[in-house]
């Protein structure tokens, strides 16, 4: 049995061994032969950056399973999440529509509501077994996300790894009739805070380090405490209670003053230098490599089981984390690429060999998952959703791809192209002036900034105020989606007349 490249070496012959162990252990029952319609795989890497992957060209090399499932599979680089959070960027994921249209965009009320159509209730209403396998966290059942799914397990620990969760999808799996086909939705935190990670995925990379970058990686909070370079210790970070009685950071502790930080810290700000935000770079790369290591033994296991030649896996995830690239180590403060930039890789045997280990261009994102798994199993998807299918040969799309819109939790909204990102940092999304604020901000204000994100890869400069015409051009595109969006508390809501007008004077209507 082939264990995914570079794995052994990296945490050590004994560990590889008895892992190896365990999956072959665990896939001696699961030979089975296929039914007509092929299963379908979806695994969700929570928090994974893409440019933190093997994929990008990490020196860490950080995820060789996914490197090696690249190989025999689309690729798409230019793949983005659609919200900087995991309960929204979920919803989006599993429906094909964007937050404000699934629930009233209120971090502490989102719930995926029972009316949503979601991708396992398409499929199993064609048949499909569905299995849903999650780390918990903003991805529980509470939440709205177990409708539709046979059976939904939750890990015990919350914010649980992929280890669990990839282990009960195979016992799963396993306990399925041959061929009746079926849905497995596999999601972890391995990435997730906090970012020291105990035994073989303790210390990977920086082994050499030593200092302040280790405390702090083993707090769950204490990276939050880092702005702009700065660590300051004791922190006080407010919670809030969602509505369905979890217990959530408040996302709004973003929006401080920084020069208030050092006043609410309870010691004295420690900088940081590049060193220590470098090491803490290594021990985020080590939760990538957990969840690498955990989702290779999973495919390992479909391969060895015959279970992968008649399945369609789909790996992504649903945004990234910040890490300082903006002054911020988490990814609900800023919506730019570091936030949203997410691998996507379509394999397995049925996807039609011509098309595997290839590298798409297209500009692709969340919302396109639903109709692209349902396209590649034959159903039709709801009109209802937003995105469209990419089970195509890479190149052969028929149209040019549209813009990504994205939604933030602090009011953020985005659009980005192949090349260009404009970002507007309204006020609460449930504003009713927020559309006008939108459209009548100059754009060389602070709020709008356009990026040029190929020539300024980490989006550090603005360029709104010497490429005018595009910020506005772009700012008119996220208005004119602002506005066909389908708004979950009045599905085809018209703006108030003072909008309508606003917008006919800049030529909208």
């Amino acid at each position: 049995m082939h264990v995914p490249r570079g794995t052994a070496a990296r945490i050590g012959l004994v560990p590889a061994l008895c892992l190896v162990a365990w999956v072959a252990g665990c896939a001696g029952e699961a030979e089975r032969g296929s039914g007509t319609r092929p299963n379908v795989i979806l695994i969700s890497i929570d928090g994974l950056r893409y440019d933190r992957t093997s994929l990008a060209g990490n020196v860490n090399d950080p995820t060789p399973s996914l490197s090696a499932f690249a190989e025999d599979a689309v690729q798409f680089p230019l793949s983005f999440s659609q919200s900087n959070e995991s309960l929204l960027s979920h919803a989006a994921l599993l429906t094909g529509r964007y937050a404000s249209e699934i629930s009233r965009p209120d971090y502490e009320t989102f719930i995926v509501d029972d009316g949503e159509m979601m991708l396992q209730e398409i499929l199993r209403e064609y048949g499909f077994r569905t299995g849903a396998f999650v780390g918990g966290g903003h991805v529980k059942g509470v939440f709205g996300f177990d409708q539709g799914f046979d059976r939904f397990n939750e890990t015990r620990a919350d914010f649980g790894s992929l280890r669990e969760s990839t282990m009960a999808a195979m016992a799963w799996i396993d306990s399925i009739p041959i061929g009746e086909p079926f849905f497995a939705f596999v999601h972890g935190y391995d990435c997730h805070r906090p970012y020291l990670h105990r035994g073989v995925f303790n210390h990977p990379f920086g082994q050499e380090y030593s200092g302040i970058a280790d405390t702090i990686a083993h707090s769950r909070n204490d990276t939050e405490r880092i702005y702009g370079k700065t660590y300051y210790p004791g922190l006080d970070f407010p919670r809030i209670w969602h509505a369905v009685g979890e217990k959530m950071l408040d996302p709004k502790i973003y929006q401080t003053d920084p020069q208030a930080f050092e006043s609410l810290a309870r010691g004295k700000p420690l900088p940081l230098s590049d060193t220590d935000l470098c090491h803490i770079l290594d021990h985020y790369d080590s939760g990538a490599f957990s969840a690498d290591t955990y989702v290779g033994f999973f495919l390992e296991w479909l391969e060895y089981g015959g279970v992968l030649n008649n399945t369609i896996v789909l790996i992504t995830a649903d945004h990234g984390e910040d890490l300082q690239t903006h002054g911020f180590s988490n990814h609900r403060a800023v919506l730019f690429d570091s936030t949203t930039r997410v691998p996507l890789l379509i394999g397995g045997g049925a996807v039609p060999r011509q098309w595997r280990g290839r590298v798409s261009d297209e500009l692709v994102s969340a919302i396109d998952v639903v109709p692209t798994l349902c396209d590649a199993v034959g159903m039709r998807s709801p009109a209802s959703q937003r995105g469209r299918s990419l089970w195509h040969a890479p190149g052969d799309a028929e149209t040019d791809p549209p813009p990504v819109f994205q939604e933030g939790v602090l009011g953020q909204v985005s659009v980005r192209t192949a090349r260009h990102r404009l970002t507007f940092a309204g006020p609460s999304l449930l504003d009713p002036d927020y559309l006008l604020q939108l459209i009548r901000e100059p754009v060389s204000c602070e709020r709008i900034a356009l990026f040029d994100a190929v020539e300024d890869p980490d989006e550090q400069l603005d360029i709104a105020y010497l490429e005018p015409e595009l910020a506005d051009s772009l700012r008119r595109e996220l208005a004119e989606w602002r506005l066909g969006l389908e708004m979950s508390d009045d599905p085809g809501m018209v703006p108030p007349e003072e909008v309508r007008e606003a917008l006919r004077e800049r030529g909208y209507w």
